[in-house]
C-alpha cells in the first residue's frame, strides 16, 4: 500500500472514449470517469473521434486483421495508422484506467503509443460485455497484454473471460454518482412515471394510456442514437429528471436483447439511478441473485410483467409510498452503489490506498444518512 504522501501525490491516467461513443448508456461510465479525474487530479485523454469519419472503425478492423496475420507489416498494420494522430504518452503514471461498455473497445489502449512504458499499472473496467462475446474469435484479438487488471460489470462474463485468457478477472457492478441524483429537501415529484431507455412496449402502451386518463406526467425519451448533449450535461438533465420523479420503469438489462445477454441477467443502470433519486419503481422481476451481486440486498420491487393488463399497470402507477422508503433506497445507494465504492474496490485490488478526496467523499456519505440501516 501506498503511504499517505504517496497517495496525494500519485498521477493518473484516464483515457476516455467520449468522442468516439456517445450514445447515452455511455453517458453513465462517463460520470466515473469524471469523477476520477476529481478524486486523484487525474490527466483524460480523449480518443479522437477524426471528425465524425470512420477512421477510429477503419483502425479498429485493421488492427484486429493486424493480430489475425500476426504481421506488424501487413496491409492491415498500414491500414491501421492511417490518419492517425497518436499522442505519445510521454508523463509517468501510476495508474492508466480504460472505463469502456465493452471489451472489444480495449483496442483503444493500442492507440497510445509507450502506454506500457510509462504506466506502472494499467486498468480496464468493461461494464457490458455478455458471455454471448466471450466465445467470439475477435475478442480474442483485443490487446488484453496491455492491461495489468481487468475489471467486468457482468459476473457471468467476467467468470468466462477469467476462463478464456487464463488470469483473474474481477466482476464489479456499475455505480452512481448519488451527490448528482439526490433530491433537494422536499422537492416536489410532479412527474408520476419516468420510463428511459428501451421499453417493453406492452408496458409503455397502458402506462401512457393510464396517465392521459388520469391526467399524469408520464415520461420517456426516444433516444435512438447518439446523445445530442454532452455526456455531463445528458446525466444532469437526467438527474433532473429523475429527482421530480414518483415511480420509474425498470426491467432487467436488455431484456429484449437475449441473444446478446444469453439469458444472463443483471440489474439495469436504472435501478441504481433510481434508488439514489428514492424513487419508487416497478417492472420484470429481476432476480435476487442479480441483486446479491450488485452488492444488494433482494429489493421487493413490484412485478409488472412485459405485456401486462390494464389492472395490473395501473395498480402500480397509482401507487403511494412514504418518505421513509424513500430515505432507505437513498440510504442504500449511498452505503453501496456510490462511485466511491467502486472506485476504491480497484485502488485496493491493485494495491494502492484511497486518496484522501476520496475518504471525504465516503465519511461525508455516511454522515448524511436520513435512517439507520438494519
Amino acid at each position: 500500500m501506498q503511504n499517505h504522501n504517496e497517495t496525494e501525490s500519485r498521477s493518473v491516467l484516464v483515457v476516455s472514449q467520449r468522442k468516439v461513443a456517445r450514445t447515452p448508456a455511455n453517458a453513465v461510465l462517463y460520470e466515473f470517469e469524471d469523477l476520477i479525474a476529481e478524486w486523484e487530479h487525474a490527466d483524460v485523454y480523449e480518443v479522437d473521434a477524426y471528425h465524425g469519419d470512420n477512421r477510429f472503425d477503419l483502425r479498429r478492423k485493421a488492427f484486429q486483421g493486424m493480430r489475425l496475420t500476426r504481421s506488424p507489416a501487413s496491409p492491415s498494420m498500414r491500414l491501421a495508422s492511417v490518419g492517425s494522430s497518436k499522442p505519445n504518452v510521454e508523463k509517468e503514471y501510476d495508474l492508466a484506467i480504460l472505463v469502456t461498455s465493452t471489451a472489444f473497445d480495449l483496442f483503444t489502449l493500442s492507440q497510445l503509443p509507450y502506454l506500457r512504458k510509462r504506466a506502472k499499472l494499467v486498468v480496464a473496467y468493461v461494464a457490458e460485455t455478455w458471455p454471448s462475446s466471450t466465445s467470439k474469435r475477435k475478442l480474442r484479438l483485443e490487446p488484453w497484454e496491455l492491461v495489468d487488471h481487468i475489471f467486468v460489470g457482468v459476473p457471468a462474463a467476467a467468470e468466462e473471460l477469467s476462463s478464456m485468457l487464463g488470469r483473474v478477472v474481477t466482476p464489479m457492478p456499475v455505480g452512481v454518482d448519488t451527490d448528482r441524483f439526490a433530491p433537494r429537501s422536499s422537492q416536489p415529484r410532479p412527474i408520476t412515471v419516468t420510463n428511459p431507455g428501451r421499453r417493453a412496449i406492452g408496458q409503455h402502451r397502458l402506462i401512457r394510456q393510464i396517465c392521459d386518463e388520469e391526467d399524469l406526467w408520464y415520461c420517456y425519451d426516444t433516444i435512438t442514437g447518439n446523445m445530442s448533449v454532452p455526456a455531463r450535461q445528458h446525466r444532469a438533465n437526467y438527474a433532473d429528471t429523475l429527482r421530480r420523479t414518483d415511480a420509474v420503469v425498470c426491467n432487467p438489462a436488455r431484456f429484449n436483447d437475449l441473444a446478446r445477454t444469453s439469458g444472463t441477467q443483471i440489474v439495469p443502470y436504472r435501478v441504481f439511478e433510481a434508488m439514489a433519486a428514492g424513487c419508487r419503481m416497478f417492472g420484470q422481476r429481476i432476480p435476487d441473485e442479480a441483486f446479491r451481486n450488485a452488492g444488494l440486498p433482494a429489493m421487493d420491487i413490484p412485478e409488472l410483467s412485459l405485456d401486462p393488463t390494464y389492472s395490473e399497470v395501473r395498480s402500480v402507477v397509482v401507487q403511494s409510498w412514504s418518505e421513509l422508503e424513500r430515505a432507505r433506497y437513498r440510504n442504500i445507494a449511498r452505503h453501496k452503489l456510490d462511485w466511491s465504492h467502486r472506485w476504491e474496490t480497484i485502488l485496493l485490488s491493485v494495491g494502492l490506498s484511497p486518496s484522501s478526496r476520496l475518504r471525504e467523499r465516503q465519511y461525508r456519505l455516511l454522515a448524511g444518512a436520513e435512517i439507520k440501516l438494519a
